[in-house]
């Protein structure tokens, strides 16, 4: 719908994003599953489109500049004002602390574990 809409104007561009189940905190696997067959439907039918995942966003912030500016070099230089702070010291990395956690493994894993293909898709593992 959106992209029906929207390319009447231009060109079109998404940005697909998701990020690993075990880490979400305020909703379970189930919703999870959800947003992610979204996702998966949106990477598979929408053009133009930039995949980018959570943890990407929180430990290599350039790399998600990279996959922007090249896919739409139109936009030109994107700056990362958050890259270092007046004294040249690496700033630190936003929630990078979230990254890694696991939330509710077990209970997770009931269902996680029934759309195994669709947490391998986004290049996620099950956590035993």
């Amino acid at each position: 719908m959106f992209q029906d809409y929207f390319s009447k104007l231009g060109e079109v561009y998404f940005i697909i994003s998701i990020r690993n189940p075990y880490s979400t905190g305020h909703y379970g696997a189930d919703n999870w599953i959800k947003f992610a067959q979204y996702q998966k439907y949106n990477l598979e039918h929408l053009n133009n489109v930039i995949s980018i995942s959570y943890e990407e966003c929180c430990n290599d912030i350039e790399k998600v500049i990279s996959k922007i500016t090249n896919k739409i070099p139109e936009l030109g230089k994107i700056f990362n004002n958050n890259h270092q702070k007046n004294n040249n010291e690496r700033c630190n990395l936003i929630n990078s602390n979230k990254v890694d956690r696991v939330i509710d493994k077990e209970k997770k894993n009931k269902i996680l574990k029934k759309n195994i293909d669709l947490v391998k898709y986004f290049g996620y593992n099950i956590i035993d």
